[in-house]
């Protein structure tokens, strides 16, 4: 061949060395995206942890929640922000009426029970005594049925209705500040 022309032994080793050059490029490339690939990764489970960690608090907090949504913590928070008088609103117990063709109304209570005159109250864990435990003490309380709703129907072969009520009985208490228990302590149950 000529003086400025390659030969053909030339042309296939500078081939050679392209084809090389382009494989440890495209390795380099692969390894690059695989550790890229695995660091995102590593940062998707790490959100994900503390993600968990944020939704799912240390029993510790979870129990302290549970206290101030409980009429004690109530109670407490109440007395902390200094209020002189305060309402306390609890669930007394709830019925739920139904109508039967041909037998009648009957309601029942929160945990099934049907009776066909009356329904049953929760157990009470005197929430009253609790809350004067925190240095308040009760000034006045009254009851009221709320009614959530109602179920009629035309009587069997005779005039009139039928009617079931369903509501619940709300105790409404109202208590006034006292003087700060000595024994307060940070025990949340």
């Amino acid at each position: 061949m000529g003086f400025f022309n390659k030969t053909p032994e030339e042309i296939a080793e500078q081939e050679r060395k392209r084809e090389q050059r382009e494989v440890i490029e495209r390795v380099a490339r692969d390894r690059t995206k695989r550790i890229a690939e695995q660091e995102r990764k590593q940062e998707q489970c790490e959100a994900e942890q503390e993600q968990k960690r944020a939704w799912s608090p240390d029993p510790e907090r979870k129990r302290y929640e549970n206290f101030l949504r409980s009429p004690k913590g109530m109670a407490r928070s109440a007395w902390e922000a200094e209020r002189k008088v305060w309402q306390f609103l609890e669930v007394i117990s709830e019925t739920t009426g139904n109508v039967v063709p041909m037998i009648g109304t009957y309601t029942a209570d929160e945990q099934g029970t049907i009776d066909l005159q009356k329904s049953k109250g929760r157990a009470q864990d005197s929430p009253i005594e609790q809350i004067e435990s925190e240095g308040w003490t009760l000034a006045n309380a009254g009851y009221v049925f709320q009614e959530i709703g109602s179920v009629s129907r035309d009587k069997f072969l005779s005039s009139g209705q039928q009617e079931a009520v369903s509501g619940r009985i709300l105790g409404i208490y109202i208590f006034k500040r006292t003087s700060r228990p000595d024994d307060w302590t940070v025990d949340f149950d």
